[in-house]
């Protein structure tokens, strides 16, 4: 049976996804790439007002971030695009959190694998991390 964060968790996925598939590119601003409920985890993309990408992921105790500038998001972008993963044809005018959606939303954690991403694809990415000290 699926409990309510992990409904929530298949309706973010599954909105981001349509919204690619239609070419629906309003603003999002934050995507939901993967959660767990149990124990709590999450992992997501949110796209800042001054345009840099922060890639969150953690549970209410430890965070790990990865921030591409602004000035790299469109290169982020043509990765994207060109990699022959992608399920669907990208409309010109995609949102790059979209298409990270496409990408890397579903049942498993894509923290690493955006990072093995960005790192095979030379996107300069700053990785911090915020953790608690118990």
């Amino acid at each position: 049976m699926i409990d309510m964060q992990q409904r929530q968790h298949y309706n973010n996925i599954y909105i981001a996804k349509q919204n690619y598939k239609r070419g629906d590119n309003q603003s999002m601003g934050r995507v939901i790439l993967f959660q767990n409920a149990i124990p709590f985890w999450q992992t997501d993309a949110t796209l800042q007002d001054h345009s840099d990408l922060v890639i969150i992921s953690g549970n209410a105790d430890n965070e790990w971030h990865y921030t591409i500038l602004a000035a790299h998001v469109p290169l982020l972008l043509a990765a994207l695009t060109k990699d022959a993963r992608s399920s669907f044809a990208v409309p010109a005018d995609a949102s790059v959190l979209d298409v990270l959606a496409n990408h890397f939303a579903g049942d498993q954690n894509p923290y690493d694998d955006i990072l093995h991403f960005l790192e095979q694809h030379a996107i300069p990415v700053t990785a911090t991390a915020w953790l608690s000290s118990d």
